[in-house]
């Protein structure tokens, strides 16, 4: 079970973090609680962040990475589920502290009037960037017994634009450590990532992100938003869980799903589209065709009950073995076609076969 920090210290912005926590330090005289720890830790992750932000602190390296995608959220927003994979040796508590600042990307940065602010004085708040989303919690992960790196999944929504998202992740020093690792107390773990949200809201034919799932499970309710916190990758009654790589054995299959958006209707109220498979083999010189599956179609036959109004979605893909793959790399060409108006788009995704 995840715990974040309690709602009267959560920060609405860098610099009310950096003030709200600064004065809720631990006293040296007496024993650190554990919220204290806490809050020290929140401390250190968004002072890097700040840091980052106004230029003093250059991230280096990819001390883990991140992967996302995209899904038609509310209100016009678009819904974007994320995945940050880390080597266990980094963490080696049962718990991690995590900040997630996400602020629009300005294609021209201008310093602000006035004096000159010296690098040792407090920046005044008005400084501040924008927050289009952020989010300080902490990540148990006492439960994952496995063997590979480390997967925190977690979520937001934002509406279309171009975005710079800071994830700052240390050890929570207020936990328990594995007997076999020893803590780093060097500065937090950052990373800068630029984000690029489509609008998935517009009025021609489109689709989310294809997904290549691990595995794709049938939920009888839907989450809590508590819940969706920490299943960001669980859409409505359905709980995918994104594949670790997209490097495959022959004995494996590939599996993708996606959801098809703002598709025409018939006179019956009803989608008409179609999706066609075709694989091609990658090699040197190029591609060359090597096989397709069956379509799949989506109209009043195969989705009697479909009801847009109702707020039903299209959801494709397919589960193809991957027994007859020659080993190489290959391209899935997945093409949609909306056969109330013509409209067509083409997605791809790579993936091997050894």
């Amino acid at each position: 079970m995840e715990r974040s920090l309690p709602r009267r210290i959560v920060p609405k912005t860098v610099a009310a973090a950096l003030g709200g926590i600064l004065c809720l330090s631990a006293s040296p005289a007496q024993p650190q609680t554990d919220d204290q720890a806490r809050l020290k830790d929140a401390q250190a992750l968004t002072g890097a962040v700040y840091a980052a932000l106004r230029g003093r602190l250059v991230p280096s390296g990819r001390p883990f990475t991140w992967s996302n995608d995209f899904f038609k959220g509310e209100s016009g927003n678009t819904y974007v589920p994320y995945t940050l994979t880390i080597e266990r040796t980094k963490l080696p508590t049962s718990t991690a502290a995590m900040y997630v600042f996400v602020t629009p990307r300005l294609l021209t940065t201008k310093k602000p009037a006035g004096p000159v602010v010296p690098e040792t004085e407090e920046p005044q708040a008005p400084l501040a960037p924008e927050a289009a989303f952020e989010a300080i919690s902490f990540v148990d992960l006492s439960a994952d017994h496995g063997q590979g790196p480390y997967r925190i999944g977690r979520r937001f929504s934002l509406p279309p634009g171009d975005y710079e998202v800071y994830v700052a992740l240390s050890p929570s020093l207020g936990t328990a450590v594995s007997p076999s690792r020893q803590v780093n107390p060097a500065a937090p773990m950052l990373i800068k990532q630029e984000l690029s949200v489509p609008n998935l809201w517009t009025s021609g034919l489109s689709t989310s992100t294809v997904v290549v799932a691990e595995r794709v499970e049938p939920l009888e309710t839907a989450l809590t938003p508590e819940e969706q916190d920490l299943e960001p990758y669980t859409l409505g009654t359905r709980r995918i869980t994104p594949a670790r790589e997209t490097d495959f054995r022959k004995s494996d299959e590939l599996a993708v799903i996606f959801f098809v958006y703002n598709e025409g209707l018939t006179a019956q109220r009803k989608p008409d589209v179609s999706v066609d498979y075709r694989f091609h083999k990658r090699e040197a010189g190029g591609e060359s065709y090597f096989t397709k599956t069956a379509p799949q179609h989506f109209n009043s036959q195969t989705l009697p009950a479909f009801d847009a109004a109702a707020g039903h979605q299209l959801v494709a893909g397919q589960a193809v073995s991957l027994q007859r793959f020659p080993e190489g790399a290959y391209r899935l060409e997945i093409r949609i076609t909306d056969n109330t108006n013509g409209m067509t788009l083409t997605r791809s995704v790579n993936f091997g076969v050894r």
